[in-house]
């Protein structure tokens, strides 16, 4: 308890060590993703797709950048797990992936299947 009102002359004034084990701590925990954030560069991240396509790649970036604020490197890996193709008028779009099971299923449960979901960059689709 404080000796008031001679609290800095106390008896009691000491160097508590498990105080300053604790600032130091709660200096070390927020200050370490700080200074990660001021030296992050996420403009040195390039992605890995065809030089035609990398317009493509930078101007759906900036969207969903502007829409939601996901890094370069995190939409990187998006386009890493995905892929650009170009497709003529009157092509059909596939939206689950064809079944590639040998017949052993009895039916009793559901398998489960792979949707395809597309992302139109450019141009229009036609819905029958």
């Amino acid at each position: 308890t404080p000796t008031w009102p001679a609290l800095w002359k106390s008896q009691l004034a000491c160097f508590r060590v498990d105080t300053v084990m604790w600032m130091v701590l709660c200096v070390f925990v927020n200050a370490v993703p700080m200074f990660r954030q001021l030296k992050f560069d996420d403009s040195k991240v390039t992605f890995s797709v065809d030089k035609s396509l990398e317009p493509f790649a930078e101007a759906v970036w900036r969207e969903w950048w502007r829409r939601s604020g996901i890094p370069r490197q995190d939409f990187k890996d998006i386009l890493d797990a995905g892929e650009f193709f170009e497709s003529v008028q009157g092509t059909e779009l596939q939206l689950k992936a064809e079944d590639s099971s040998d017949g052993s299923s009895d039916g009793s449960e559901m398998e489960a299947e792979e949707e395809h979901f597309y992302y139109i960059v450019h141009g229009r689709v036609l819905l029958k």
